[in-house]
């Protein structure tokens, strides 16, 4: 930097060229360094042409990956004199409170916050957070590596809610041309397993795309066509032996496998074929989903979990009266994209709930409940809110089930037994919360002061992730508190197991003998 300071100060280029030269700069901080030089580099260190190019190198590079064409709108916030000077500053000061904020989130009482302040600021943060969770050597701070992941699965949630609204106009037509479809579907993989909803479109697309059908077909030819590519080229079939997985009724991992159950490979074998024109409608049969062609003046039915088995309709009355349902129920109508995807909600739930995974079935049910409020025209349902505010309480996170029973009570539209439950309920819910506030901050004190003569300082604190258990029970854990051994001078920490569906299960007290160091955990299996 000093070199190319005596260079240019020697040829003394016009403040343009010096800006040119300026931008090149790899830091902010060289920047700043280089305005201290003389009078014309500081002219030329405040061009809005430097920063936005320094600001293009260091954010643009995002989830969008798309240039930082026009200041963003954080600048309304801070000044009305919007500039890329100001926006730099700004966005490097939240940058630098990620840190404290993860801090924050170790204790019940301020995590709320500090999560909420991380959602508010979202776009500015998570490069950074995403650095934290998944590049940062898991050895070096496991605890802020937690806490980061677990806001990055909120970000990603609001996300995930805005692409929902966005989807709400088409979500309850029968379109049998639409070739998005799928995104519904998308929307669920992205939400559950925290993917870029814009990777697996562009994923899906190409999938679609990857045969060509010469436009002169008819319609049965090209849907013929799609056929032999389905069982030939792409080899897809139902997954017969493990058809309870869970990953069935994800998209990326059927386009991965090219397997799956009945509506996921119906979904993306409907997006292929209306991608080439083919007019395909989804058909929520009772137990056994398929697609419809109309074939002239009669309906054809593709079983595509059994190597897109052709149908008439005669054989699908055959098929529902096995299940006990009349044949003239209207099971063989089209469905929605909305029902479709509230049925791949319901098969994810029945799962998750064999499996016990708390997580995976509140995630469920918050999708559950937009899907409800868009089909409701924007009113929340309420047995989907209700059952929000159980699955919550359960995993003891007090807060969101309290802000969900403030939502039911201020709906108006509760009968008054419904209401009287909501409000004991979240009256216990605030005692529940105030108790593990106390259990938290009441054993701090004594233990710090006498740490000071035993052992010098607590090796653990509240919050922190560890590895604990042993033999085929360990595994890493969140330490709610801790006491001290009088006899032994040592710590004895409760905590909680965190298992890889990222059910929280509480345990007993454990002296730290169980406790171990960090090293190998794959925080993509817990969060």
């Amino acid at each position: 930097l000093l070199h190319m300071a005596d260079l240019l100060m020697a040829a003394e280029l016009p403040v343009e060229l010096l800006a040119e030269c300026l931008s090149l700069l790899p830091r902010f901080r060289d920047l700043r360094a280089s305005a201290c030089v003389s009078r014309h580099w500081n002219i030329a260190s405040e061009s809005s042409f430097v920063w936005k190019r320094l600001c293009n190198r260091k954010w643009a590079s995002g989830r969008n990956k798309k240039s930082l064409e026009k200041v963003p709108t954080l600048i309304a916030l801070v000044t009305e004199n919007a500039s890329w000077k100001v926006y730099a500053m700004h966005r490097r000061k939240i940058c630098s409170s990620v840190n404290a904020q993860l801090q924050k989130m170790m204790f019940r009482r301020s995590r709320r916050d500090a999560l909420n302040y991380l959602r508010l600021y979202a776009d500015y943060v998570d490069i950074k957070l995403e650095t934290i969770a998944h590049r940062l050597p898991l050895e070096e701070d496991m605890t802020r590596k937690f806490y980061a992941a677990i806001a990055l699965k909120e970000i990603n949630k609001d996300r995930m809610r805005r692409r929902w609204s966005e989807l709400a106009p088409l979500l309850l037509q029968r379109d049998s041309l639409w070739k998005d479809v799928y995104k519904g579907a998308c929307l669920i993989d992205c939400w559950m397993n925290q993917r870029d909803p814009d990777e697996l479109d562009a994923q899906m697309r190409s999938f679609a795309g990857s045969i060509s059908i010469p436009a002169h077909l008819s319609l049965r030819e090209k849907l013929e066509v799609v056929i032999n590519a389905w069982k030939n080229d792409w080899e897809f079939s139902g997954n017969t032996t493990r058809y309870y997985d869970e990953r069935n009724s994800f998209i990326s991992h059927c386009l991965d496998r090219c397997t799956g159950i009945p509506i996921t490979l119906s979904i993306i074998f409907t997006s292929i074929c209306r991608h080439h024109g083919i007019p395909i409608d989804l058909v929520g049969s009772p137990g056994h989903f398929v697609v419809s062609f109309p074939d002239g003046d009669r309906t054809t039915f593709i079983d595509v979990f059994n190597g897109c088995e052709l149908k008439t309709r005669e054989e699908m009355e055959e098929m529902i009266d096995t299940f006990r349902f009349p044949a003239s129920g209207g099971y063989l109508d089209p469905i929605t994209p909305l029902e479709c995807y509230s049925r791949m909600l319901r098969n994810l739930s029945l799962i998750f709930q064999q499996t016990s995974n708390v997580e995976g079935l509140i995630d469920a049910s918050d999708q559950q409940a937009i899907l409800d409020s868009l089909a409701l025209g924007g009113r929340s349902s309420i047995d989907s809110l209700i059952a929000g505010v159980e699955l919550r309480a359960f995993s003891k996170e007090y807060e969101e089930a309290i802000e969900i029973s403030d939502t039911l009570i201020a709906s108006k539209t509760l009968p008054k037994p419904i209401l009287e439950r909501v409000k004991a309920n979240k009256l216990r819910l605030i005692r529940e919360s105030e108790l593990a506030m106390k259990a938290e901050e009441s054993v701090c004190p004594a233990v710090e002061s006498i740490a000071k003569s035993q052992l010098k300082r607590p090796k653990y604190r509240i919050g922190q992730v560890v590895m604990a258990g042993k033999g085929p029970s360990e595994g890493p854990a969140v330490v709610l508190r801790y006491d001290l051994d009088y006899e032994e001078g040592d710590q004895i920490v409760t905590y909680e197991v965190l298992s890889a569906g990222g059910l929280r299960s509480s345990r007993p007290e454990y002296n730290l003998s169980e406790l171990k160091s960090a090293d190998n955990i794959d925080f993509s299996l817990i969060i």
